[in-house]
């Protein structure tokens, strides 16, 4: 994108998003957790996203006491089969969404990264993902810096036998493994990519100018 936008080769930074530094004084605690495996969306529940991959990924798990939960809205939100061990909860607050996910057992962003927007796509939810202390598992998408894989799971194949490995493999390290890198997680972006830090760099390059 820097090429194409900014051709001289003026001093740039990417802020690729912040997190809510405020997120430290929520702590995400093992004992707090749901009693069951829940694997948590939220965001857009479009297919465009990977959600109905996400779903039949899901669905071919039921049978191992696994859930998925979704929050949000989407094309896909009216067509969702809700009888077995898919949840939909619909759009809620924020806060509410935050605290779902500090109780999850994994988070997961299915987003597919053909296409070439995806060399600009980062998502929000990366950050607020991470941030919860909730483990996450996310495609490798190109807008996503290569400092975040050390921290996150990673769906490397996009289909729902995929999606299922990828989330089998993440329970096979166990809650109390799952949790420490969750809480691994939410260290880096705490201490590297809150709002206060992302501010600051913005504000150096301007006084820098």
């Amino acid at each position: 994108m820097n090429e194409l936008l900014n051709p001289k080769g003026k001093p740039y930074i990417v802020v690729e998003g912040f997190c809510d530094i405020n997120m430290a004084n929520r702590p995400n605690r093992q004992e707090d957790k749901y009693d069951r495996d829940v694997i948590l969306y939220a965001g857009g529940l479009n297919v465009k996203y990977g959600i109905g991959t996400l779903v039949e990924a899901a669905k071919r798990m039921k049978d191992q006491g696994v859930e998925l939960w979704l929050y949000g809205l989407g094309d896909l939100a009216k067509t969702l089969d809700t009888d077995g061990n898919i949840k939909y909860f619909g759009p809620r607050s924020n806060d509410e969404v935050v605290a779902a996910e500090m109780k999850a057992t994994l988070l997961v962003n299915p987003r597919p990264t053909e296409g070439e927007y995806t060399r600009y796509s980062f998502p929000s939810k990366t950050l607020e993902y991470m941030a919860s202390g909730t483990y996450m598992l996310t495609t490798r998408l190109a807008g996503i810096p290569d400092e975040y894989f050390g921290y996150c799971g990673v769906i490397d194949n996009e289909t729902p036998e995929g999606i299922e490995k990828a989330i089998t493999d993440a329970f096979s390290l166990g809650r109390e493994e799952l949790h420490r890198r969750g809480l691994a997680a939410k260290d880096f972006v705490l201490n590297n990519k809150n709002n206060m830090i992302q501010t600051k760099r913005v504000f150096d390059l301007f006084q820098s100018l």
